[in-house]
């Protein structure tokens, strides 16, 4: 057990309850995603709250309070350890919510709040939502699940072991699968699968974004688990638990799934606000509430009982939140901001107190307390010594509580949102952001569940000095400065007014953090037009042939290129602005929509729809069209042999437009029709409905439907700085980041033209074009190690707030038969300038000991993206007694960016490829292929929607060598990503050793 020293009394001077009949009770209530403005007693008017507003009015409301992260799983751990997000993971910190891979964040050593109640002898308990991980996240989701509560101090938990919107969909009781089965375990299948999931709770569009089940198995588990029964079930675990405990002291923390999306409140909330299903989620978790403290009242425990209810973050301003606002209500009230974001909106939250005889009934406290200070106000409580402490950044706060001390008892306090670069410290009534804008999520359109920052203010009306229109002025400060006291809105940046205070405020940040922090970036709908078809119900075709979808299903039309995830839809109106699509009957044909019950569809969905082989027997054919207007995105009337001969597109508008072509040139001939959707951009999708015509339908594709792939071409240009060289040689560039307004890129140097006798430097530039070599980064490693000789071909990956560099080593000497025993390991560093600290778990990735492998022999390049939470590590590999002709490219993968990494049983993932080049494309994986391997796969681009399975889709003309290439979205995880345009590569002069050179990748045509 983890124990603290036993004190007399209490810092405020209260006499120790040292008996279990004079122990008071603590129940911790901790909302999920409730603003600062959803509670009445916080001026809530379109909500019902009255048994959180009887809280207030018996306790005390505190109109200062944080949670010490603007986004879940962070503040709860702050909650649960008392240290500050920002040093968990070794100092790595945690900034985003943990996915269903994560393994318990919390170090099991680490004091809880838990502890320090157990130290005491209550009981304890922990129902609801976790969201901290189980056991090592390794995915197997094999029973015993731990370590999990139970290691951290909690004798009892029921809940949901990671959130409401997100898999898997079921219950946790202690360490164990409520309803689990050996016979059907439940299994994690992921995204990119064949294998169909179980089934779980129907929710309709406007509860909001819910990730589909990522898991199949475990049927009768998934039973007991309904989206809107959650409430009561945790309502009733609680009252059944203090119930059962009423005969010793107790610590309980609820925390709820409300108001988190989806909102599914149960049927006796639906409709009863005035605030759409967002509100009647908040009065289902007011009726949450009420069944706790009703309990304490009816088993007589009330008097000795100390409630706490708040929230673990602002609100979000969701498809659900949105709608509230349209009611009248506002989420976080007046204050600027939402939820994963740095100003006052993301992190102020509700915080109210009850202790009856203890705590003044109908009181108010602006005192600056946060979550993180529950450790040492606990500790204090139960009459231990909160010296004795290992985290430094709890505070006891009970005396706000208690007493009204007359001055602010917390000196400063650090807030973190989910970008690093914001992190903010308060003091006094002064806060500083050291990066403009919020810090949160950055969508920038109404329809984006990840709404946020200037486009998001401007909706709710809110007022900030950085703000017009909707956007951060171009002459924004460069980081934020508010007077809270003055300006509790945040309405004006007085960053350019009080210099000195700035410079203290960011002297005092960077005692927390190290000075990695980077300054955040500077930074329609068409009208309808007269040819818009009439929304129709279906009805029997009079022509011979039809394709109007009506069957809920894509045949026989089939996807020849790309991936589409909800290729036939039905909903009734466009996402964007809800506005009539004039689709015909109840289904359509859509490249835009990702799931039936998407908030929003995605425009980076590309690819080729095709239809079967047609004779037409004259007349016109009719049909709708709608979306892009641009030549990326259309129609085709197609010959046989994959020739064009008539198309047709949208005016960028979610109406579809009548479309006819004339078919009497084509008869006799097999025709067939194909849809084009090669547009990322606005706009970038196509919608068609409704295809009337005569002809014979053949059960036949065209062998030409697939288009020619498309051919690029690199052209090269002098990398200024870091070109040719006498006597030096630079080689095997990473690939390059930007931080702030530089671009960074590594790359491995020496005196002769292998990489077997070289250290790793760096260089940085404005424009990627002129750079300035700033250094050595990595040296060689110490004699007799692995990376003694040589460390070369560096990577980088940019996780968890810290960067990864990833380079080869090898332990011999070059020289006249010379055969590397090459390996990759790792060196982190809080800062793109180093210093840089190489793991003690090196290599990270060595040569497989079986000889039959394809990386038997050697293991080098490492390029890494992030995928699904999880950090893949793609590399090339040879095997024992193969030339290097035979190279191939290998993926392992972890849930960590220090690994370990584990190999995929599909490797070799391409069987070919001297180097290593992967970026996301959409939501796969891209590879640069070179001029090494199977003929029939060299000179090309090569894409995997799996991120294991590649095809080749274009051709590359003067293809680069040992590239590294500008990645924007190689570790953002959005699904989003594009075609790499630049990047740098080994360039080769007769006469020269090898140096680095630029590279453009654009049209052949160009």
């Amino acid at each position: 057990m983890k124990t603290l020293i036993l004190i007399c009394t209490i810092s405020i001077g209260l006499a120790l309850p040292l008996n279990a009949a004079e122990q008071p009770n603590v129940v911790l209530i901790f909302a999920d995603d409730l603003g600062y403005g959803d509670l009445g007693c916080y001026g809530a008017t379109k909500v019902q709250t009255p048994n959180i507003d009887q809280l207030a009015r018996e306790g005390r409301r505190f109109t200062d309070a944080h949670s010490a992260s603007a986004v879940c799983t962070p503040s709860r751990y702050a909650l649960l350890t008392g240290e500050y997000p920002l040093r968990a993971n070794d100092g790595a910190g945690v900034w985003g919510p943990a996915p269903v891979t994560s393994g318990l964040i919390v170090d099991t050593e680490k004091v809880t709040i838990a502890d320090v109640f157990k130290n005491q002898g209550y009981a304890t308990a922990a129902l609801g939502k976790w969201h901290l991980g189980f056991g090592a996240g390794t995915n197997n989701w094999q029973e015993p699940l731990r370590p999990g509560p139970q290691d951290l101090g909690f004798d009892y938990y029921y809940g949901l072991p990671v959130v409401n919107s997100a898999p898997p969909y079921v219950y946790v009781e202690n360490d164990r699968i409520v309803g689990g089965d050996p016979a059907d375990p439940l299994v994690y299948i992921g995204r990119g699968h064949n294998e169909v999931a179980t089934p779980i709770t129907e929710i309709p569009p406007e509860a909001s974004q819910r990730t589909a089940n990522l898991f199949k198995g475990a049927v009768e588990a998934h039973k007991k688990y309904n989206d809107y029964t959650v409430g009561t079930v945790l309502a009733n675990k609680a009252v059944d638990w203090i119930t059962a405990n009423n005969q010793q002291p107790f610590f309980l923390y609820l925390a709820t799934t409300h108001i988190h999306h989806p909102f599914t409140p149960g049927k006796d909330f639906q409709g009863s606000s005035d605030a759409e299903l967002y509100g009647d989620f908040v009065q289902e978790l007011d009726w949450m509430v009420g069944e706790v403290t009703g309990c304490l009242e009816k088993q007589g425990l009330s008097e000795n009982t100390l409630v706490i209810f708040t929230s673990d973050n602002g609100g979000m301003l969701n498809l659900g939140g949105r709608n509230a606002v349209r009611a009248g209500h506002l989420i976080n009230g007046d204050l600027l901001g939402f939820k994963f974001g740095a100003w006052e909106g993301g992190h102020r939250v509700p915080f109210i107190a009850k202790w009856p005889g203890k705590i003044e009934a109908g009181t108010e406290s602006d005192q600056l307390i946060c979550n993180v200070d529950m450790l040492a106000s606990f500790t204090a409580l139960t009459g231990q010594d909160s010296q004795a402490l290992q985290s430094k950044d709890s505070v006891n706060v009970l005396p706000a509580l208690l007493e009204n001390p007359k001055q602010n008892i917390r000196k400063d306090l650090i807030l973190a949102p989910k970008k690093e670069s914001h992190l903010a410290v308060r003091k006094g009534n002064w806060i500083y952001i050291g990066a403009r804008g919020s810090g949160g999520f950055t969508g920038s359109q109404p329809s984006h569940h990840a709404w946020g920052g200037p486009p998001a203010v401007q909706f709710v009306g809110g007022v900030n000095s950085d703000i017009e229109d909707g956007r951060l002025k171009k002459d924004a400060p460069p980081a934020q400065l508010y007077d809270l006291e003055a300006d509790v809105n945040q309405t004006r940046n007085l960053y350019n007014e009080y210099p000195e205070v700035v410079e203290e405020m960011s002297k005092l940040l960077s005692t927390y953090a190290p000075p990695k922090r980077r300054s955040a970036p500077k930074t329609g709908n068409a009208a309808a037009t007269n040819g818009a078809a009439k929304r129709t119900a279906a009805m029997p075709s009079t022509r011979s042939a039809t394709f109007d979808f009506e069957s809920g299903k894509l045949e026989p039309w089939k996807v020849v290129e790309g991936q589409f995830n909800h290729i036939v839809g039905n909903r009734d109106r466009f996402f964007h602005n809800k506005g009539e699509c004039n689709k015909q009957g109840d289904y359509y044909l859509t490249t835009l929509e990702t799931s039936a019950t998407a908030e929003r569809g995605s425009d980076q969905q590309t690819g080729l729809i095709v239809s079967p082989l047609f004779i037409p027997q004259g007349g016109e054919m009719t049909f709708r069209v709608g979306g892009g207007g641009g030549p990326a995105t259309y129609v085709a009337l197609c010959t046989a042999d994959g020739t064009e001969v008539e198309t047709a597109s949208g005016v960028n508008n979610q109406l579809m437009q009548r479309a006819v072509w004339n078919l009497a040139p084509y008869v006799g001939k097999k025709m067939f029709i194909k849809i084009v959707d090669d547009s990322t951009t606005g706009w970038g999708h196509v919608t068609a409905d409704n295809f009337q015509f005569d002809a014979e339908l053949l059960v036949q594709y065209s062998e030409t439907q697939a288009p020619e792939l498309t051919t690029l071409k690199a052209t090269y240009s002098e990398a200024q700085g870091i070109g040719v060289e006498e006597g030096v040689m630079r080689r095997d560039p990473s690939d390059i980041i930007k931080v702030g307004d530089l671009y960074y890129l590594w790359y491995s140097k020496g005196t002769i033209s292998p990489g077997y006798d070289a250290t790793v430097w760096y260089a940085t530039s404005l424009d990627g074009h002129a750079w300035t070599e700033k250094g050595m980064a990595l040296a060689k490693g110490e004699p007799g190690s692995w990376d003694a000789a040589s460390v070369f071909t560096p990577n980088i990956l940019i996780a968890e707030g810290r960067y990864w560099l990833f380079y080869t080593g090898t332990s011999r000497q070059f020289g006249k038969g010379f055969n590397p025993d090459s390996k990759i390991g790792i060196a982190v560093s809080d800062s793109p300038d180093g210093p840089w600290e190489r793991l003690d778990t090196n290599p990270a990735l060595k040569n497989s000991d079986n000889p039959e492998d394809f990386d038997s022999h050697l293991i080098d390049d490492a390029c890494l993206v992030v995928r699904e939470g999880k950090y893949w590590f793609y590399y090339k590999g040879r095997q024992l007694g193969k030339s290097p002709a035979e190279t191939k490219l290998g993926l392992a993968i972890a849930s960590q960016p220090q690994g370990p990494y584990k190999r995929v049983e599909d490797n070799p993932v391409i069987p070919g490829n001297h180097e290593v080049l992967v970026w996301p494309q959409g939501k796969g994986v891209a590879a640069m292929i070179g001029t090494t391997g199977p003929k029939e796969i060299t000179r090309s681009i090569m894409v995997a929607d799996d991120g294991l399975h590649f095809s080749k889709t274009h051709n590359v003309i003067d293809v680069p060598t040992a590239a590294g290439a500008y990645r924007p979205e190689a570790f953002s995880d959005s699904g989003a990503g594009k075609r790499i345009q630049w990047g740098v590569h080994i360039g080769k002069q007769k006469g020269s050793l090898p140096f680095i050179e630029r590279f453009d990748l654009v049209p052949a045509s160009n």
